[in-house]
């Protein structure tokens, strides 16, 4: 009798996983809490089942066509290091998944926010400036229902790219909604940030981007508010994100493609019992 084939054995598993899976949703179905604890509990749990001739690259094709994404496959051969590199290789990509938007690549708004409060509380410890810039795309709206939805998200992927290019290493931008976008600016003060996201504009101006082979490339300019903390008190992430949001408000209002600043919000007055008036240094360093 011939062995069967690689392509044998995994039709073969793939028959017996779906009459697993399909007795297994049958039997969550008529799950009854009172014979099974904690039967709608929210943990998370995961099964493990062997699939016989198939390699881990096949499996990530089916999964793709199968709409399969949180099956998590762990090859089972005789090279234990590569099958830890495996694992430790998806659960990069699941923690990548887990904190970026799926469309852009950038950090997403539960990143922007852990990260926001994160610099705010650096630059109070330090005593250093940290700058926010919310991005919102001038008529974007627009562009959905001129050239539909899959031209706006090349739109929205070019803008992404641009951010990822000119920013520095340590500035974080970030997706925060659907046309808008987010850039924290550690260490950087008023005048800086103002300088760097004017380059930014340049760019997003000079975007060309072709959605139809009938219509004129899509062209794109943006709105943006800017709020800056001099590290001098602890700024709430809410409170410096609204500042920002109120002079983005402002740059639309202003006709949009502008960029606006909100007033420094911890520009403390100089205590008036430090200062020593002109007369008293003249009387100080005056010669007997």
């Amino acid at each position: 009798m011939n062995n069967p084939t690689p392509e044998t054995l995994m039709n073969q598993s793939l028959d017996k996983i779906f009459n697993d899976l399909e007795t297994l949703s049958q039997r969550i179905k008529a799950c009854d809490s009172s014979r099974v604890a904690h039967c709608t509990s929210e943990e998370i749990l995961a099964l493990v089942r062997i699939i016989r001739g198939m390699t881990p690259e096949q499996w990530q094709q089916l999964g793709g066509e199968e709409r399969f994404p949180e099956w998590f496959a762990v090859p089972m051969g005789h090279d234990n290091s590569s099958s830890l590199q495996h694992i430790q290789d998806q659960l990069d990509r699941l923690a990548f998944q887990k904190n970026h938007d799926p469309l852009t690549q950038l950090p997403n708004r539960h990143v922007f926010d852990v990260t926001l409060q994160r610099e705010l509380e650096r630059a109070y410890r330090f005593k250093h400036p940290v700058s926010l810039c919310i991005i919102d795309l001038d008529d974007f709206k627009k562009i959905n229902d001129t050239y539909g939805h899959p031209c706006g998200d090349h739109v929205l992927r070019k803008v992404a790219d641009i951010l990822t290019r000119v920013l520095r290493q340590t500035d974080i931008p970030s997706r925060i909604g659907g046309e808008e976008f987010a850039i924290i600016l550690p260490g950087t003060g008023l005048v800086r940030s103002q300088r760097l996201l004017s380059r930014l504009q340049v760019d997003f101006r000079a975007l060309r981007i072709p959605c139809s082979d009938d219509e004129a490339p899509v062209r794109i300019t943006c709105s943006m508010g800017l709020a800056t903390s001099r590290g001098r008190e602890r700024i709430l992430p809410d409170k410096l994100y609204a500042a920002a949001d109120q002079a983005l408000y402002k740059a639309k209002k202003q006709g949009k493609d502008t960029i606006e600043t909100a007033p420094l919000m911890d520009l403390a007055p100089v205590r008036q019992d430090t200062l020593v008036l002109q007369e008293e240094k003249h009387f100080l360093f005056a010669k007997k």
